[in-house]
Formats: C-alpha cells, structure tokens, sequence
C-alpha cells in the first residue's frame, strides 16, 4: 500500500503509530461515509454510564499524590471493545474509559483551566508489544504491508498474547481492567492501575447467539442494580523485574500486591436514556490528561499521546461538535456543541 508517508518506526514510531492510525485507517473510513465518525480503536461501545470515583479511607500517606489526595469526583465511564460495531463481541479485547471531573490544575494535554482526567484499561494485564517501536511495525505489517502473519510467526511472544486477550468474558462488569502502561505517582514512584470488580464472573463456556450481548447485560445489570470496581495502584519494587518500557512483561501481583486506594461506583441507572450515549461518544479520552505527577511513561504512553489526541480531533471536528474539554458531568449543564 502506497501512502506518501516514509515509515522509519525506529526513529520516530510515535508519528508512524498516529499517521497509519489516523491519517489512513480512521480517514479511510470517514472518507468512506462513516458518519458519525468512530474513534481509531475501541469504537464498538457497549455503553456508557455516570460514576463516582470515591477515594479509600486509610490509603497510605505516601499514596496520597494528586488525584488520591482528593476525596469523591463524579465520573463518566464507557465501556468498549476493540473490534468494528457490527463485529460480535465475543472474545473481543475490552476497554474501560473513564472520565474524571473536579481535577483542578494544569494537565499535560489540553487548556490549564481543563478540570477533567482520563483513566484508560483493558482487560488484560499485559500488551501484545513490547515498545513503540514493536507495536509501529506490527502496525505496519497490517496496514501497510495488508498481512500480520509474517509478523506474527516472527514475533511468537505477540501472538500468544494476542490469543490471550481473546478472552470469554460474560461482562463488561465483572472482569477486571489493567493500565497496561506504568505512571509516575509523585516524585519517585512508577505504578500500574488496576480496576477489579466486586464480583468477578466466571467465563462464558459457549458462544453467544447475541453478538451484541455485553451491552443487552450492561443495561440490564444497571437497569436494577448498581455495581463497582476496586481501584488499585501496584507499585514498581524491581525495575529489574518490572520493567517500565516492555509492555508484554507482567508486574506479578506476588512481587507486589496491589494496593487499593478508592471504588469507582456505577448507582443504578438507565444508560438509554435520552442524550446519554451521544453524550459519552463526543467524549474524548487521552492517558496524558493528567497532573504531571501522574505522568505516563514508557514508549508506548508516548506513542499515545499523539495518536490519541489526533484520532479525537479528526473524529470530533468530522461530527461538528466542540473539541473542548465538558465543564460539567451533567451532559444538559453543556453549551451548545455544534461548531461555529
């Protein structure tokens, strides 16, 4: 496939991750006529629901950093897959967004006067590449070369993991979620994030008939009760061990323990309500809106960076909505979004 574009993913993996992403598989398909415009990944959503991020009473002293010094923020969460819409949601990779609101200060993307953060998981605890660099020529192989198996057979280690994450989850609510990337918290720690449900449900023995059964139980689950997730933070202790630029390694929870340090708590409620979905899809999320003390790090938390933001531009100015922060968790608190 001929782009225009020179690849080099050693030297500059970060801009090769955004342009085969955003210039060429986003834009192919809202050239396409893809309206609204979906994000570059995770765009079959499940749903979205409110939240509260409630901090734990008794976190340790020297946990207590930026967003863990605070004490309850309201929250948006959606819920998602990485697989197009019509795809069947069946051993599909999940992701959990979650949108912070009441977070004063400067983040490291977007206005000063943002009062937003972004948290961004996927239910598997370790990523299919190792850096940057990897996961730009995997990419490659894919979108510019249109064939991974070469790739694959080269890469056993991407591979098994990429057959791992296909996992039979029964719901969006009861499987845990992992950061996947580590963050600095404070001056001299590196952690991971982990979102562990309160009851985790056991894994789907057969397939499915519905291909859109995560999100009939999400509404049902919500519909009649509510639900929630341990947030933890796990603390690098052997960077020898816990490397933080290799993605595929695990940090083994028996080297150190997760450390709990609030709930996200979803209330009962009706996430089809008018407004809601619209709401949370004009959303955009980004691990790098943050307090600079919880920065991410590693290459792949870079790459992120700027492919992220773009894909939300691109998407977000192809729907005619604003690509501002929301001031409010309240979707009718918003001004008008359409663009002037």
């Amino acid at each position: 496939m001929t782009t225009g574009h020179t690849m080099d993913c050693r030297t500059y993996p970060a801009e090769n991750l955004k342009h085969m992403f955003v210039d060429i598989v986003q834009k192919k398909r809202i050239d396409a006529g893809e309206r609204p415009a979906l994000r570059a990944v995770f765009h079959k959503v499940h749903g979205a629901a409110r939240g509260i991020l409630r901090m734990r009473p008794g976190v340790p002293e020297q946990l207590r950093v930026g967003l863990f010094a605070l004490r309850e923020l309201p929250a948006w969460v959606r819920f998602s897959s990485d697989i197009p819409p019509r795809a069947p949601d069946f051993k599909s990779t999940l992701g959990i967004a979650v949108k912070l609101f009441g977070v004063d200060g400067p983040k490291l993307i977007g206005n000063p006067t943002d009062t937003t953060m972004d948290l961004l998981m996927q239910n598997h605890d370790v990523f299919f590449t190792a850096t940057a660099t990897d996961m730009c020529e995997f990419t490659q192989a894919g979108v510019i070369d249109g064939d991974y198996e070469p790739y694959l057979q080269a890469h056993p280690t991407t591979a098994a993991i990429l057959g791992d994450m296909a996992k039979p989850v029964a719901s969006v609510l009861g499987t845990p979620y992992w950061s996947i990337v580590p963050f600095r918290l404070g001056e001299n720690r590196v952690v991971k994030y982990k979102l562990a449900p309160a009851v985790e449900d056991p894994p789907l023995s057969e397939t499915p008939n519905d291909r859109n059964y995560l999100r009939k139980d999400l509404v049902a689950r919500l519909g009649t009760a509510h639900a929630r997730f341990e947030l933890t933070v796990q603390p690098q202790t052997d960077p020898a061990v816990m490397p933080i630029d290799d993605a595929t390694t695990r940090w083994e929870e028996t080297q150190s323990p997760p450390i709990p340090v609030a709930d996200l708590l979803l209330p009962r409620q009706d996430i089809t309500v008018a407004g809601q979905a619209e709401f949370a899809e004009n959303l955009a999320f980004n691990i790098w809106r943050v307090p600079a003390e919880h920065a991410p790090l590693g290459s792949i938390g870079q790459a992120r960076r700027i492919a992220y933001q773009a894909s939300a531009d691109q998407r977000r100015t192809v729907n005619g909505v604003t690509l501002d922060e929301p001031s409010s968790p309240d979707p009718a608190a918003q001004p008008s979004r359409e663009l002037t």
